[in-house]
């Protein structure tokens, strides 16, 4: 045989309908004020999975430009902006470009000695078999920065700890779709060699998620 316990934890426990008649008012509305906690939070969570993947995967036309956001990592508090590029999505050699600030000027290294800060990527095309559910994805090959100013001079260091934000934006009938992925956080560099690749797919056609949504329950996948 097999016992099974299931212990409070949160107020969760497996119970019956007699049982919880049992109770007195004020622990049965306790209860029932923590299934609402437990209930909702799975809602919450089904919701940011659904969303997720429709940013990722329902594109179906094309992704319209990619923005690259360089920062100075921070474990205890906000990173540090250094300098953003965007380009077209569209097939690309390697390429190296300035960063540039929020103000639109160039990014420079420390006091201009260093020249100006550029970042390397490359953009290709690959195309996925017919009859999968994704007509292809781009893929971003980001390279390497150099000549990135130092950030960390509250701790006395002549370095910076950048990390790579990746963000590319699609004009849906559905509505726009922004997707975002982090590189590795490269410590202490200012020359920084990341050498990875992001992929940003395209689906073969539209309104799959919807689709599905609206099997498992009517009305889920057209948001009434």
């Amino acid at each position: 045989s097999t016992l099974v316990r299931i212990f409070d934890w949160g107020r969760s426990e497996l119970n019956t309908l007699d049982k919880h008649m049992s109770l007195s008012d004020k622990d049965q509305h306790d209860r029932g004020e923590f299934w609402r906690y437990y209930s909702g939070g799975i809602d919450r969570l089904a919701w940011e999975a659904a969303r997720a993947y429709h940013h990722r995967f329902g594109c179906a036309t094309r992704w319209s430009h990619l923005t690259f956001v360089i920062s100075d990592f921070d474990s205890m508090t906000e990173n540090d902006f250094i300098g953003r590029l965007t380009v077209a999505l569209e097939e690309t050699p390697p390429t190296t470009a300035d960063l540039i600030k929020q103000s639109g000027n160039q990014v420079v290294g420390d006091y201009g000695f260093r020249g100006s800060a550029t970042l390397t990527y490359s953009i290709t095309w690959r195309r996925y078999p017919q009859g999968s559910r994704l007509r292809g994805a781009w893929q971003i090959h980001l390279v390497r920065a150099q000549n990135l100013p130092r950030q960390d001079k509250m701790q006395l260091r002549t370095t910076s700890d950048p990390i790579c934000e990746i963000t590319a934006v699609s004009e849906e009938r559905s509505g726009m779709l922004c997707f975002r992925q982090l590189s590795s956080v490269k410590v202490r560099s200012l020359d920084p060699e990341w050498g990875e690749v992001f992929e940003l797919p395209v689906a073969a056609e539209a309104g799959n998620l919807e689709e599905a949504l609206e099997g498992a329950a009517a009305g889920l996948g057209s948001g009434s």
